[in-house]
């Protein structure tokens, strides 16, 4: 009989949404937020400049998808349902494979963490809601070192 049957064209692509030119290549990012219109906005800019992304909704998801596949970078909002984003960072940096990840976080406009709380984290910079999409863009290429060098498409 025939023997196992090859797709047409090659490899499937699965991730392959309808109007996206090529998958993105780029580091991998991990947005953690509760709200989804907010996802969706960085989502859109990250991946609109190379990034691979994906989301959670709370920190419990973030934690469990963070461990799971070690993203490059992981931008969490800091108040959500179930775990906090400070919270979340806390347990990600006693896992091996995500101690060293670093953690843009996202606060309330005028919210002021302590230094204790960040201690024993790997929060690397903290942003205030509502925050411009260059500011996102220039904060993500330092904490991956890249120094601001990717363009918008």
């Amino acid at each position: 009989g025939p023997k196992g049957r090859q797709a047409p064209g090659g490899s499937a692509r699965p991730f392959d949404e309808g109007g996206v030119k090529a998958a993105p290549t780029g580091p991998y990012i991990l947005i953690c937020d509760d709200e989804a219109p907010i996802r969706q906005v960085v989502r859109a800019r990250l991946q609109s400049v190379g990034y691979q992304v994906a989301e959670a909704r709370t920190g419990a998801e973030g934690y469990e998808i963070a461990v799971a596949s070690a993203p490059a970078l992981i931008i969490s909002d800091y108040q959500m349902p179930v775990m906090s984003g400070v919270e979340m960072a806390r347990q990600l940096r006693g896992v091996a494979s995500t101690a060293e990840v670093p953690i843009l976080l996202v606060t309330a406009r005028g919210y002021v963490l302590e230094p204790a709380e960040l201690a024993g984290t790997m929060i690397r910079a903290v942003m205030g809601k509502p925050f411009g999409l260059r500011q996102l863009q220039e904060q993500v290429a330092g904490l991956l070192g890249e120094g601001g060098a990717r363009k918008v498409a």
